[in-house]
């Protein structure tokens, strides 16, 4: 073997080691670009989640526009939260796999669109859902109109329609109350009804301790039934006569509000 063949094979070693180098520091360089980028993508303002919010919103609601009568029997409704409150979309039993995969994401951006008002100084409401009126639209049923399955809220039906279902409600709301049993106070809280076209209103308690999402459907179901009437008739005389409620104490195994004097 002569010299110049043993220096051609250093020179190629050498740079061989070279290129190695460099190619590692390129990589570094590409995952640190990578990793800066995706952060940078989630630096989003509150505005910018919130459109991706309500693009999966669109996604969702357009399940539902067109479905076909004939397709009825196969049709849920199902809800998507929206902090205290929900909204509701008849949803095929095809798509709800789909319909899960836009609520998660959906719910993921909204979160994010809080978290990113609180980093511009926008203050959040984050008040317990039990000290929020309960009076949401509520649906119904699911009717075929013009071909195609459309659900039925509160806002859809005829006022007589709404004052007997109120009175329905109403009756619902004050057995499940009358079978209430209070051991612990602290798990307590309370919510409020509309009385009569005076806006006056009536606190009722609630465990917190159990599954309250039937209940507050029916809370709000006859709330805002209730607002419908008094919307429609022009009898909103408004009373200042609202009890201040300082708490729950069980009472003979029942709970009692403790009102403030």
């Amino acid at each position: 073997m002569n010299a110049q063949t043993v220096n051609l094979r250093s020179f190629l070693k050498t740079k061989t080691k070279q290129m190695s180098h460099i190619f590692k520091t390129l990589a570094s360089f590409l995952c640190l670009f990578l990793l800066i980028s995706a952060c940078k993508k989630d630096e989003r303002t509150a505005e910018e989640w919130g459109k991706l919010a309500e693009a999966k919103l669109k996604e969702i609601r357009k399940l539902g526009e067109a479905i076909p009568c004939d397709k009825q029997s196969n049709v849920s409704i199902q809800d998507v939260p929206m902090g205290c409150d929900a909204q509701y979309f008849p949803v095929l039993s095809s798509d709800i796999d789909k319909f899960n995969r836009l609520k998660s994401e959906y719910q993921k951006y909204s979160d994010a669109q809080a978290e990113a008002w609180a980093k511009e100084g926008w203050v959040v409401d984050t008040a317990p859902c039990w000290m929020v009126s309960w009076m949401t639209e509520q649906p119904l049923r699911l009717e075929c109109k013009d071909s195609k399955v459309k659900l039925i809220t509160t806002e859809d039906i005829s006022i007589a329609e709404a004052k007997i279902l109120a009175e329905i409600t109403h009756k619902e709301v004050t057995d499940y109350l009358n079978t209430q049993t209070c051991t612990s106070a602290a798990s307590w809280v309370y919510t409020a009804l509309i009385k009569d076209k005076t806006m006056g209103i009536q606190f009722i308690p609630y465990s917190v301790n159990v599954d309250s999402k039937d209940f507050k459907q029916k809370v709000s179901l006859y709330n805002r039934l209730m607002m419908r009437v008094i919307d429609a008739e022009g009898s909103r005389d408004l009373t200042s006569d609202v009890p201040r409620v300082q708490g729950v104490d069980c009472v003979n195994g029942k709970p009692v509000l403790r009102l403030i004097e």
